[in-house]
């Protein structure tokens, strides 16, 4: 890597306006994927009064960090860091100890352009940092060593084998199978006691049971993939019944799922559903980055 020096900083920082970037908080940890915004008051003041003066690159600017992947970030002590190119030339900006307040859903700053430092990289770490923003590559999802399933360990059993581990670090507590699907536990099924360690808040300890649904392709969920395991379900007299999928859903499904939950007459359990978005939401958070990396390497 090599070091720009400080000559035509701020049109080498305004290159990255509209970028994609990474977050990381004081111990050097990824904590969010977010989008670079700078914006130039003294720009917009000029313009407003139609005054005529030279740029330097002095001048504060202010930095937005928007778009953020993990919603929940707080104001503090951050790193940014981006990568920018075409063809010919690629530059890495990183910008450490911002003091980012939060304002709406967005971080935001005033800084002065010389904080940020700003070095020319090749196209193997452009396309390497651009890589692990993509969203997530479910047909591809790795088959770790240990892994359910074994030698024989498909990338169904990885997926309920990652499904645990999330589960796992909510707090869930004596976990085990309490059934297979037909094919290889694909649909296993597990009983869980649980204390407020879900989107469901409850004063006392429950029992669910968790079932994993993986595709390598992005077709929706429908009511009938499901219907039947509901009926399965009922057997383990669980409090609630939570589905954690990899695959779409259309609202209709969003609708059926909702009406059940006012069926205490026929579905006696309440159904908690976690599907391809917000697992990948959960997985962006700084506690995953762990379970994410393993699966994914990203």
């Amino acid at each position: 890597m090599t070091k720009l020096n400080n000559d035509h900083l701020l049109g080498n920082i305004q290159k990255f306006s509209g970028e994609p970037c990474k977050l990381y908080n004081e111990k050097g940890e990824f904590v969010s994927k977010g989008q670079i915004k700078i914006s130039m008051p003294f720009l917009d003041t000029m313009r407003r009064y139609q005054i005529h003066s030279p740029v330097k690159d002095d001048n504060q600017i202010d930095l937005i960090i928007k778009n953020l992947s993990y919603k929940q970030i707080n104001r503090g002590n951050y790193t940014i860091r981006s990568i920018v190119g075409d063809d010919d030339s690629y530059l890495k900006v990183e910008i450490k100890n911002l003091e980012l307040e939060k304002v709406s859903d967005k971080l935001t700053q005033r800084i002065d352009p010389s904080v940020s430092v700003i070095t020319k990289v090749d196209k193997t770490a452009y396309d390497d940092f651009h890589k692990k923003l993509e969203a997530l590559d479910w047909p591809n999802i790795l088959i770790p060593p240990g892994c359910k399933g074994g030698d024989k360990a498909t990338q169904a059993d990885a997926f309920e084998s990652m499904c645990q581990e999330i589960v796992l670090k909510w707090g869930a507590k004596n976990f085990g199978a309490i059934g297979k699907g037909t094919d290889r536990g694909r649909d296993a099924t597990f009983l869980i006691e649980a204390h407020s360690w879900i989107p469901i808040s409850t004063n006392y300890s429950n029992s669910w049971v968790l079932q994993c649904k993986y595709s390598n392709n992005y077709s929706n969920l429908s009511t009938k993939d499901i219907y039947e395991e509901l009926v399965k379900v009922l057997m383990h007299k669980p409090d609630y019944f939570l589905l954690m999928t990899n695959r779409k859903v259309t609202n209709d499904f969003n609708d059926w799922l909702e009406s059940l939950n006012g069926l205490d007459y026929y579905i006696p359990f309440k159904v908690v559903f976690i599907g391809k978005e917000e697992l990948e939401e959960i997985l962006s958070m700084p506690t995953m980055l762990s379970i994410r990396e393993k699966y994914f390497n990203s």
